[in-house]
């Protein structure tokens, strides 16, 4: 199971690191959880 994501990158319970090669199919085209992104949200919130 995923536990944490960051932009390109996936980490699954035991620590191990992938990279995102689908990113959904285009909708998290600038990754998971981008900060910029998120800051914004949170601005708006």
């Amino acid at each position: 199971a995923i536990e944490k994501t960051e932009g390109a990158y996936l980490w699954d319970a035991d620590g191990n690191r992938y990279i995102d090669f689908l990113q959904a199919g285009g909708p998290t085209l600038l990754g998971s959880n981008y900060e910029p992104v998120r800051e914004k949200v949170f601005e708006m919130l």
